[in-house]
């Protein structure tokens, strides 16, 4: 289990799709987080509450937007690495490959899944208070969660910028720009 985020990651730049055009653009700012502060105040509970499923969808559309968008981009600059000669289709697979041995990028991978096993934990509670019907720990509950869920991207998006440096640099080795 450890690894198969790095092991998704790898295989995705192994299998790298038809050449895009453009490169991906990233995905608009992130739903707001509401302060936990805000589960003591009435008005602002109950309109925290009662669009939870709402505030959720957003925050759930947004990981998959920017984990399109990195995935995009990552494979963006790799097409960009073959179709300018510095790599062959060999060397962007030994490149996925390479990760999966990158002890800093598996450090990654391991930090990431303790992340979603954080925000995997919260579940239970936010549930629990659902069906208690009690709104301040509803309330504080969707908070926690939503908050996990950006702790999960900010994991993400540290390996996912680790992943573009490696790329960026292998780039510069051989002398090619990314545009």
């Amino acid at each position: 289990m450890k690894r198969l985020a790095a092991l998704a990651l790898a295989v995705s730049l192994v299998a790298a799709p038809a050449l895009a055009q453009t490169r991906p653009t990233p995905p608009g700012a992130r739903p707001p987080l509401p302060a936990i502060t805000e589960c003591d105040q009435e008005a602002s509970r109950k309109a925290i509450v009662g669009g939870a499923e709402t505030q959720l969808n957003a925050v759930q559309a947004y990981m998959e937007a920017y984990g399109a968008y990195s995935e995009a981009a990552a494979t963006w600059k790799t097409d960009q690495m073959v179709a300018k000669g510095a790599w062959t289709e060999a060397d962007r697979e030994a490149f996925g490959k390479s990760l999966l041995e990158d002890k800093t990028f598996t450090a990654m991978t391991d930090a990431n899944l303790k992340e979603v096993e954080k925000l995997l934990a919260l579940l239970t509670p936010f549930i629990e208070s659902l069906t208690a019907g009690d709104e301040t720990k509803t309330c504080r509950a969707l908070v926690d969660f939503m908050g996990a869920a950006y702790q999960v991207v900010d994991s993400t998006e540290k390996q996912w910028r680790y992943l573009d440096g490696k790329i960026e640099a292998a780039a510069r080795a051989k002398g090619v720009t990314l545009d």
